[in-house]
């Protein structure tokens, strides 16, 4: 698996986590 990929699943991950904690 690419690093990059790998950043962009916790990226969205975290967005959401942060979206769902407002």
């Amino acid at each position: 698996m690419r690093l990059s990929s790998v950043i962009l699943v916790f990226a969205i991950v975290a967005v959401g986590a942060f979206a769902k904690d407002l």
